[in-house]
């Protein structure tokens, strides 16, 4: 040792002392998911938020065009109007109606006959009139702008509100993408329908869910009084998942609601809708009813089986069976165990499928919900396997493209049903293989406000 040290110390050559360095065994390190250098977790990033600006670009670039367009928004502008304008007695008089038309130079071709000489042009609650007396104020056209500005706003509020219940499986900007190419999405916006506005108020309604505070996610889908068929759709969901507070707050703000409409119309309008919505549970029985662009179960083997009993108790029942095995899911995952807050996700978002399923009239621009649970799916990226991927994005894009795939192929063929079906058979297996899936292999649950780790996204 003596010798060694000397020799090192004065720089002489020492390879007469071998040194011999006995091999350490190496340690099994733990699986670590790769590491992503900044740099291309930034230019991910920013393509994200230059995707999302491009989007949010051409729908302000449609806004004239949403504005000259008309559309499904002159039905809503009428009982605004009328409600504005001190017309109450005649909120649901199809004279007046068509009169207003008339006033207008609006084609009566296209806003009026068949269906619209029974129910008139304006067939919602009192509360919608209400709601939309700010917009109906206004000329039309600069309503329709109002509207078509409003309606990019509350999407990116859904947005928002979806990429937080997600908890840092999505970003904002993704959602945004994903919400805003939504074919159904561009429709509601050009028509100037208040599918967005739907929802928006669910989404707000499951984000508040998600905060722990129930009452108020039942407030705002009490709001939901102002379409009853998706109040109708979707209230028994609180039920099956046990949310009693979230039905207090549905029932009181209903009360709240109907309080309100009693003091500032009075109680004959809410009579007079009595008569209309009596007459819009027969819908399918009015004349020309548009069976060919109907995408509801019912309407499904309405278009095989012909108008009648027949096929009507062949689409309940289909529906009932898949409300039943969703309930079932549901119970059965949350009586287990106390799910996961990943896991609830998947069970909320089967729910809105199923909820859509019981809508007995869905046009394409009513299928915003599906696209919500589209997202879902596709935000379990990082769960899923190398097939199991390509399955959710072919269900995706089927899904996305369903109506338009329809369209240009000119096939009577409801893609867009079967889409809505496929979408839901997922997501029931998703839910059913949660027992079996360890939630510590899930992304880590965060609050809505903590920063996104870089390696818990792989779309995002």
């Amino acid at each position: 040792m003596f010798r060694l040290l000397r020799s090192i110390l004065t720089n002489r050559d020492f390879r007469t002392y071998p040194i011999v360095v006995a091999p350490i065994p190496k340690l099994d390190a733990p699986h670590l998911p790769p590491k992503r250098s900044r740099l291309s977790t930034r230019r991910r990033r920013m393509l994200l938020v230059a995707g999302a600006w491009m989007v949010i670009l051409v729908y302000l670039y449609c806004i004239p065009y949403a504005a000259d367009k008309g559309g499904d928004f002159v039905h809503l502008w009428i009982g605004g109007h009328m409600v504005a304008t001190g017309e109450i007695a005649q909120l649901y008089e199809p004279a007046a109606h068509k009169a207003l038309l008339t006033q207008l130079a609006l084609p009566l071709d296209i806003y009026w006959g068949g269906r619209y000489e029974v129910l008139g042009v304006f067939f919602y609650p009192p509360l919608t009139g209400l709601l939309y007396s700010p917009l109906g104020a206004l000329p039309l056209y600069w309503a329709q702008t109002a509207q078509a500005i409003l309606n990019i706003g509350l999407g990116l509020l859904a947005a928002w509100l979806l990429s937080r219940i997600l908890r840092g499986r999505l970003s904002f900007p993704a959602v945004t993408i994903l919400l805003f190419t939504f074919p159904s999405f561009f429709y509601a916006y050009v028509l100037g329908q208040n599918g967005i506005l739907t929802m928006t108020v669910v989404l707000a309604g499951w984000y508040a869910l998600t905060q722990a505070n129930p009452n108020r996610a039942g407030v705002y889908w009490s709001l939901l009084l102002f379409k009853p068929n998706w109040l109708f759709a979707v209230g028994w969901i609180p039920l099956v998942q046990r949310q009693w507070r979230m039905i207090g707050g549905i029932v009181g703000g209903l009360v709240a609601l109907l309080l309100l409409t009693i003091g500032a119309l009075g109680t004959a309008p809410l009579r007079a809708y009595l008569g209309v919505f009596a007459k819009l549970t027969d819908l399918h029985h009015l004349p020309q009813y548009p069976l060919e662009s109907q995408y509801s179960i019912l309407a499904l083997f309405r278009r095989y089986l012909g108008m009648g009993t027949t096929a009507d108790l062949v689409g309940w029942a289909v529906v009932a069976v898949l409300i039943g095995v969703t309930m079932w899911l549901t119970w059965s995952r949350q009586s287990a165990a106390a799910p996961h807050h990943n896991q609830t996700i998947e069970i909320t978002a089967l729910g809105l499928v199923a909820a859509v399923c019981l809508n007995p009239h869905l046009h394409h621009y009513d299928l915003l919900l599906v696209s919500v649970a589209g997202v879902v799916a596709l935000s379990e990226w990082n769960l899923l396997k190398s097939r199991q991927r390509w399955l959710v994005i072919g269900l995706f894009l089927l899904h996305q493209f369903a109506f338009l795939f329809a369209e240009l192929l000119h096939t009577s063929l409801p893609l867009p049903t079967i889409a809505m079906l496929a979408l839901w058979g997922w997501l029931a297996v998703r839910v059913g293989l949660l027992g079996q899936r360890n939630p510590l292999t899930e992304p880590v649950q965060r609050s809505a406000d903590s920063p996104l780790p870089r390696e818990s996204q792989s779309l995002a």
